[in-house]
């Protein structure tokens, strides 16, 4: 049986920032507002694991409920595309690396097509070093014909 994105438990893989998680879970768990260069955001490395593994969760729920059915119509592929989507774009900043504060700024998730990223899902890097390559094969719309490594 084919895996797909939907098959996979966010908490077991290993994030990025992981670092920047467990330092803000010790200094700032409530979060804190930050100036850089004249911007102010809120930082908040806690709650936006939180929420890139609620959003996670919920488009995984979406998609396996949508696999049930044993034809998919132009809609409910549609969904999965949108769902699958949703799933590599939070997996990709789950496993992003090297990020600066502004990233974590919790207000970024309030825009509801953050997680839509296309080009996001469409492009394979070939870098041997990025995290996410690991995880091009597990795409339902395959690019490259990626296969497991």
């Amino acid at each position: 049986m084919r895996k797909y994105l939907w098959h996979l438990d966010l908490r077991t893989i290993p994030c990025g920032w992981e670092e920047v998680y467990q330092d803000a879970l010790e200094k700032c768990p409530n979060g804190m507002p930050l100036l850089i260069k004249g911007t102010k955001f809120f930082y908040h490395p806690v709650k936006y694991r939180e929420t890139l593994l609620e959003i996670f969760s919920a488009a995984k729920e979406k998609c396996l409920e949508l696999m049930e059915h044993e034809q998919l119509n132009r809609k409910q592929l549609s969904e999965l595309l949108e769902n699958d989507i949703i799933l590599f774009n939070v997996l990709f900043e789950w496993c992003l690396e090297d990020v600066e504060q502004p990233f974590f700024d919790i207000n970024r998730l309030k825009n509801k097509h953050h997680f839509k990223n296309v080009s996001i899902y469409f492009e394979e890097d070939d870098s041997p070093d990025a995290l996410i390559r690991d995880f091009y094969y597990l795409k339902y719309f395959r690019v490259n014909n990626a296969i497991a490594r």
